[in-house]
């Protein structure tokens, strides 16, 4: 199909980066709306995504392969040594790289801005496929997801990748050009899109965003119930929660259930074979498929029986082979899966789910509807236990068809339009500052400026659980302590509970640090400079200016800790 050419900025692209799987939709302004989620990837069957990982050269330094693609070639081909599969490192990101089985001496942040770039490329080809070869990668607009419960250093690292990789070229670029975007949110956009939930204004909803690495849950109350008109769609309800009980944790189980059954000594020697790579590849793959039809019992007593690669089958003892056999009803090579195993391997994921949705309705009166989506929504197991669970409490639980969309489909869509009026405070924030010593205070931790004692405190700008506008800006003016300061550097701090008094306040933090330049005047003395805090946007964002032009804005670096 034949059409015109984009105008400047006209294109928005939603990149949806999962510990598992990763893809991305994009829109013409010219579309009113409209998302194309790109869903051809070389797939054996249909996913709107391609896998999170990268076929690596430990020597070379580079990357051979990403995608599906990398895990097919490790799984099938006979590689070099140095040749490795990396997987799942968007986790380290987030829990640390010690705790993710990465290559020495790689970089986490290196290898998902590779990851980055190989997909910003992909994306670029789509698009220009659509729009011809000629057009303006600097008309993009690029909207990143990422969990709820992320930490601003861990977003901040995101865009740092997103800046290595190339998706942007001024790490400081505003939100006309680079968005992050939370994922429950995205979701929340998606199936308001949708009309999934028949939503009126006043209903509150739960998104259960449940992927391969985090669950995320946020809650929202709807201020708007018809798309299309001028006014905020939604807001949030209550501070959202998460935890890392995603989909991946199950495939953990699962192999660790497969070990019992054939002998952790047999499994260790499977792993050892020079056919490992292969036929795990494709065990895994058949055991994706049963995973997602499991049902819980009450529902269905099926049983399944799993096919064991060769190799591994011929290395399990004889006995225990006789005894596998006989549960299989005389089958070899065969693992038998009970609705008890399945609901064993499954357990601790969703009862730490359960827990999360138990504590996030109480966070939220009211809420009536629960939405589940993510690659992990496809589990029928984890589909029934919401249903069975909250639905005898009138609270429906839906999912979308294609719940692994939600996310690409929002995220664009945030970037086209603003849905969200307020957010509500996970943290309390707010700055170092000095006073003046008050007569009658402890001195022993004061400092001396110019003949005067100044003390230190905790300057709160907003409190934890406080609804914050995201169009809320909270300005603070800076001084110099001495007449020839060149600049003012001070803290950002943060803590869980409400209204602290000095930063050495048990469960004070500091967030990162802010230098802001002071330009000297014709007289040699410092000047005072405004300073513009914005934390309902997803990212804090800091924006420096002088009093004499305030129309001179400029965006600070935080250095996250």
């Amino acid at each position: 199909m034949t059409t015109s050419s984009p105008k400047k900025t006209d294109i928005t692209v939603g990149l949806d980066f999962g510990t598992s799987f990763s893809g991305y939709g994009y829109s013409h302004a010219g579309d009113n709306g409209k998302v194309t989620i790109y869903d051809n990837w070389d797939s054996p069957s249909y996913y709107p995504k391609t896998m999170t990982c990268l076929l690596y050269d430990t020597v070379g330094r580079r990357v051979i392969d990403w995608g599906n693609s990398a895990h097919q070639r490790a799984m099938t081909e006979n590689l070099d040594n140095n040749i490795v599969l990396i997987q799942r490192f968007k986790l380290a990101l987030h829990q640390g790289a010690a705790d993710i089985p990465l290559p020495r001496g790689i970089d986490v942040l290196a290898l998902v801005a590779d990851y980055l770039r190989l997909m910003k490329d992909h994306i670029l080809n789509s698009i220009r496929t659509q729009y011809g070869s000629s057009f303006d990668t600097n008309r993009i607009k690029w909207c990143v997801s990422v969990p709820a419960m992320w930490t601003n250093r861990e977003k901040d690292m995101m865009r740092d990748a997103a800046f290595r990789a190339g998706i942007i070229s001024d790490r400081q670029i505003g939100v006309d050009k680079f968005m992050i975007v939370y994922e429950p949110e995205a979701a929340a956009i998606s199936c308001m899109k949708q009309h999934l939930l028949d939503l009126v204004a006043g209903d509150v909803f739960m998104v259960v965003d449940a992927g391969g690495g985090t669950v995320d849950l946020t809650s929202y109350r709807v201020e708007a119930a018809k798309l299309g008109d001028d006014q905020t769609k939604f807001k949030e309800a209550a501070a959202g929660s998460g935890r890392k009980c995603g989909g991946t944790y199950i495939d953990e189980n699962f192999i660790q259930w497969v070990k019992t059954k054939t002998t952790p000594g047999a499994w260790a020697a499977f792993e050892r074979c020079e056919a490992f790579s292969g036929d795990i590849y494709y065990f895994l793959s058949a055991w994706e498929v049963v995973k997602q039809s499991l049902k819980p019992r009450h529902i269905s007593l099926m049983t399944h029986r799993i096919a064991l690669p060769a190799a591994l089958w011929d290395l399990i003892p004889s006995q225990i082979q006789i005894t596998l056999m006989g549960e299989a009803n005389g089958h070899g090579r065969r693992l038998l899966l009970t609705p008890s195993d399945a609901e064993f391997i499954f357990a601790p994921q969703l009862t730490e789910i359960e827990d999360l949705v138990c504590n996030q309705l109480q966070r939220t009166p009211g809420c009536t509807k629960i939405v589940l989506v993510g690659g992990f929504a496809r589990s029928q197991l984890l589909q029934h236990l919401l249903r069975d669970r909250f639905e005898r409490d009138d609270v429906k639980v839906f999912c979308p068809t294609h719940p692994a969309r939600s996310v690409m489909e929002g995220a664009t869509l945030s970037g086209i339009e603003q849905f969200v009026s307020s957010r509500y405070m996970r943290m309390t924030y707010g700055v170092d500052c000095q006073r003046p010593l008050k007569d009658g205070e402890d001195s022993s931790s004061a400092r001396l400026y110019d003949g005067e004692y100044f003390t230190t405190y905790f300057s709160v700008f907003v409190n934890a659980h406080e609804e914050i506008s995201i169009d809320s800006v909270i300005t603070h003016t800076f001084h110099p302590m001495t007449a020839d300061q060149a600049a003012v550097r001070f803290l950002i701090l943060s803590c869980l509970h409400r209204h602290p008094k000095v930063p050495s306040e048990e469960g004070v933090k500091i967030e990162g640090t802010i230098r802001v330049p002071m330009e000297q005047d014709p007289t040699g003395k410092a000047r005072s400079a405004l300073v513009d805090f914005r934390f309902g946007t997803t990212e804090i964002e800091v924006y420096a200016y002088d009093v004499r032009t305030p129309h001179m804005k400029h965006r600070l670096q935080i250095n996250y800790e």
